[in-house]
């Protein structure tokens, strides 16, 4: 979500430490099974994880949230719901700030959720450094330096789908 303008835009991000370790992702947003959605489990709610900062023009940006979904957009009125109420716990003053815009978007996964980096054996020359999914901002940087020293991490090769 983003707000309106706010007084006092945060000067730092504010991120809840309540997201899943990297290798539950894949499993928690991986495409369902027929079991799966026979047993209701594709229609989940998302996880929901308050990470809150400010923008140079001083609306506050607030989300993220991570969920698997069979329709075109895997966010609903709920998640929205969930961000805006952990939002105003942590920030009490942006209670009667305005949201101007909402969206979600989809996640660059891997089937397992681990990301995807190293050369394409089948592709002479092509590399990829992908599917980092939430923790890319992060981790992409080391992944990259490894890749570029030719010692990308055997786990997250390319070919390990084939």
């Amino acid at each position: 979500m983003e707000t309106a303008p706010v007084v006092r835009p945060p000067p730092y991000s504010i991120e809840q430490a309540v997201w899943p370790v990297q290798e539950e992702m894949g499993t928690l947003v991986a495409e369902p099974t027929l079991a799966q959605v026979a047993a209701g489990e594709a229609e989940e709610p998302s996880i929901v994880s308050l990470l809150l900062g400010g923008r140079s023009a001083g609306q506050c940006l607030i989300g993220t949230s991570l969920g698997r979904s069979l329709t075109e957009e895997a966010e609903g009125a709920d998640t929205v719901r969930r961000l805006a109420e952990r939002a105003t716990r942590v920030s009490p003053h942006l209670r009667n700030v305005p949201v101007v815009a909402a969206w979600s978007g989809r996640r660059a996964m891997s089937p397992d959720g681990l990301p995807v980096v190293g050369p394409v054996t089948e592709l002479e020359g092509l590399e990829l450094a992908s599917a980092f999914s939430s923790i890319g901002m992060m981790t992409i940087p080391a992944a990259c330096k490894r890749l570029a020293e030719g010692s990308p991490t055997p786990e997250h090769r390319p070919g390990r789908f084939a």
